[in-house]
């Protein structure tokens, strides 16, 4: 039956043969079969009508059975109401661009509460009735009842909805790897989807220069195409760049063509593409092909401009006007970001432009090249955007800060009256590992679950009104290093971006983790029916675990991703099977545990079995001391245990060889001294330490030494994994010193437990 049912419907298809183009331009050739094969699919989620009567294909999303009182919609409304009853209607007339007597589409220039982007959406069992005070607002409100409609059906609502953020952003990087035009338009397009309205487009880095300068031909000819697909391998092996035709030559470029179409394919869904060329560094490509506007004047010698060049500024008004003509987007990217300030210093041309501008320090050179890019930009009325390097009191009000390193840069700024878009990397870069990295294909080496993005606030209580109102939105940031395909692209934007599009469309106090989740996991599934590689929720446990120093001990709190399991638990050393306790609250440890835990799905395992010891130990509050500057002593004895990123605050990072001593304040008797350290095997790489010697002192002057344990040979695969140094024994101390022999590069240690 279901092959009779494919059948049918795969020749319903077929007769709209003049259509095949638009499935093609949206999900490629190799995804056409799927899309047959989705059309015998309504119970997933997508209705057996695929394409309105303009030929455009619709995505229609289901409303979940089970759910009653809520809508299966991300992002989730400002304000709904579900009521009983459907409407009954095809999809080609619920979708047409004209109203019909059963389905209203107007737009109404006095809706203006709802601003540009909003719209009022009622469905009743006679029909439907979609407002807007412009087109976008149409738009989006069409995208609501996709989502909503199935089975040829949509349930009766009442929908009152606007975006939170005017900047709701995705920012795809396609110098480190290339895209294609199709594979763009593709990202495109399921941004539209989720009412992302932003696709900030990194077009130039030290990876391949991407679109055409006709005063500057040499950058497609010379640095489009590199010796190596894999950017990793490329950059081991040199960086070196090659032409089109050399064997083996991996790259690309668009056209002005291409860019023109694309723009009018993002302007189509209501898409802004801000195109981002990096000044003054990130531009190793441009000398290649230019050697004489950097330093050195050499290729392959740097990757920063001569800022007392005026070949630079002849090229950077060239490069910029030739965007303003290609993107008409209001706001241009500058970069200006990890600029090695350092060739300047050595450089007579800029020491030369020093004294002609009365400059006292080197770095402001770096303020004078941003400033003439802001003068060339907002000559032609458009206003330049820069990474949060770039913000000072000199930059004219019409430029926005991208605050990337933290928020602090951005808040400052919108303190002082600019306009900030967030992108902090701890929350919104959806290159980070998005799952335990053992796991997970390689990616950079933060650690970003979906409910770390989801869970992010953009905007901190201490912001006042007038400040609030320069935060213009947030962004999710990919970039692509460690990305050769668009496969691992889509794995790892998807599901993070959807969390990324909720937390900039739909209000604070309308969002929920818990209903997200539960939204969630349909959408995954109608994203992988439609040939999307997603990431899939994982099964594995984690822990959160607060320490109250008042009561002296832990609450550990356990939690997975997936909502259609349970947890269960021992910690008691045993077995962990179906049978075991059913985790409900927080587990209380005064002294140490030893738990372990799992997801179970019927009655079986899903993932791997959580093992971990947990201490409220002596160290904790303790004073602990570095014999350098390092000022992290604190998180060394807080109680709390490093999780998947060295850049969670748990951890404390290190380099070169250390000493470091904790003051117990009194003499006690101790029996074990334990510290974990990480290894990572992907980006800023974290290193096991040689060895680590543990010595104990009363006096704190006369020290005896308790032992040394050195580095275990740890596998290089999988990419993160940890060693505990562990010292056994009965001693009786005040102070314990760890001397620690460096590994082969950044170390990172978490927490010193005394027991």
């Amino acid at each position: 039956m279901s092959y009779l049912c494919n059948t049918i419907l795969i020749g319903r298809l077929l007769f709209y043969e003049k259509h095949i183009v638009n499935l093609k331009l949206i999900f490629g050739m190799k995804n056409l079969f799927v899309i047959f094969w989705l059309v015998s699919l309504p119970i997933v989620g997508f209705s057996q009508d695929l394409l309105s009567s303009d030929g455009n294909l619709k995505m229609k999303f289901a409303l979940s059975k089970e759910v009653q009182r809520t809508i299966s919609v991300i992002p989730v409304p400002m304000e709904y109401e579900l009521q009983k009853g459907y409407f009954s209607i095809d999809s080609l007339t619920l979708f047409s661009d004209v109203s019909s007597p059963k389905v209203k589409y107007l737009i109404d220039k006095k809706l203006t509460q709802l601003g540009g982007e909003g719209y009022i959406l009622e469905v009743t069992s006679r029909g439907v009735s979609l407002k807007a005070s412009s087109e976008a607002g149409l738009f989006y409100g069409k995208m609501t009842l996709h989502q909503l409609y199935a089975d040829n059906k949509v349930p009766c609502v009442r929908i009152k909805d606007k975006p939170r953020f005017s900047h709701r952003g995705i920012m795809v990087d396609v110098s480190r790897h290339f895209f294609s035009k199709e594979e763009i338009k593709e990202m495109i397009n399921w941004m539209s989807v989720y009412k992302l309205n932003r696709f900030h487009w990194h077009l130039t880095d030290d990876g391949g220069w991407r679109f055409e300068v006709e005063d500057y031909p040499e950058l497609t000819k010379k640095t489009a195409f590199r010796s190596h697909h894999l950017w990793r391998e490329w950059w081991k092996n040199g960086g070196k760049f090659v032409s089109v035709d050399e064997q083996g030559a991996a790259g690309g470029y668009y056209t002005k063509e291409d860019i023109k179409e694309i723009v009018e394919y993002a302007a189509d869904r209501h898409i802004t593409i801000i195109p981002e060329i990096e000044f003054p560094g990130h531009s190793r490509e441009v000398f290649v092909a230019y050697p004489e506007l950097c330093c050195a004047e050499k290729p392959y010698s740097g990757g920063t401009f001569c800022v007392g060049n005026d070949k630079t500024y002849a090229f950077m008004k060239s490069v910029l006007n030739t965007v303003m003509d290609l993107f008409p987007s209001e706001m241009v990217h500058i970069g200006g970001d990890e600029t090695n300030t350092a060739v300047w210093k050595n450089c007579p041309k800029c020491w030369g432009l020093m004294t002609k501008e009365n400059m006292k320090d080197i770095h402001e050179l770096h303020n004078y090249i941003i400033g003439e890019a802001e003068k060339i930009l907002k000559s032609r009325g458009r206003r330049m955007i820069g990474w949060d390097e770039i913000a000072n009191e000199k930059r004219d009000k019409s430029s926005v800060i991208m605050s990337w390193r933290g928020e602090q840069a951005g808040i400052d700024a919108a303190k002082k009256g600019y306009d900030v878009i967030l992108t902090p990397l701890h929350y919104l870069y959806l290159d980070y590992f998005q799952a335990s990295p053992d796991k997970e294909p390689l990616a950079h080496d933060g650690y970003t679950p979906i409910e770390k993005v989801y869970t992010y606030k953009p905007i901190p209580d201490t912001l006042n009104d007038e400040a609030h109102a320069h935060i213009l939105g947030i962004q999710g940031n990919i970039w692509t290093e460690w990305i050769p395909n668009m496969k691992h692209l889509e794995y790892m934007a998807f599901p993070r971006t959807l969390a990324v599009a909720e937390v900039a469309w739909s209000p604070e106090e309308k969002r929920s983790w818990k209903s997200f989740r539960n939204r969630l996991g349909s959408h995954i599934v109608k994203l992988q029916d439609a040939g999307v590689n997603t990431y899939k929720l994982s099964s594995d446990i984690e822990s959160v675990v607060n320490v109250d120093t008042v009561r002296k001990k832990l609450e550990v709190s356990l939690k997975c991703e997936r909502e259609d399991v349970e947890i269960r638990y021992t910690d008691n050393g045993l077995y962990l099977t179906r049978k075991s306790a059913l985790y409900s609250w927080p587990l209380v440890v005064k002294d140490s545990l030893c738990v372990k835990a799992a997801a179970f799905k019927k009655g079986n395992i899903q993932g791997d079995i959580f093992t971990q010891h947990f201490y409220y130990h002596k160290g904790i509050g303790k004073k602990v001391q570095f014999s350098t500057r390092n000022k992290c002593g604190k998180i060394l004895a807080d109680g709390y245990i490093g999780g998947k990123t060295y850049l969670d605050g748990s951890w404390v990072n290190l380099h070169g060889d250390q000493e470091f001593i904790m003051d117990l304040g009194e003499e006690q008797e101790v029996r074990t001294v334990s510290t974990r350290w990480m290894q990572l095997r992907a980006g800023a790489r974290r290193h096991l330490p040689q060895q680590v010697e543990i010595l104990f002192s009363n006096d704190g002057e006369n020290y005896f030494s308790g032992g040394i344990v050195r580095k275990k040979s740890l596998k290089d695969i999988p990419a993160l994994q940890y060693q505990e140094y562990i010292f056994n024994g009965h001693w009786n101390a005040r102070y314990i010193k760890m001397k620690v022999k460096a590994g082969d590069g950044g170390m990172s240690v978490d927490e010193i437990i005394v027991m």
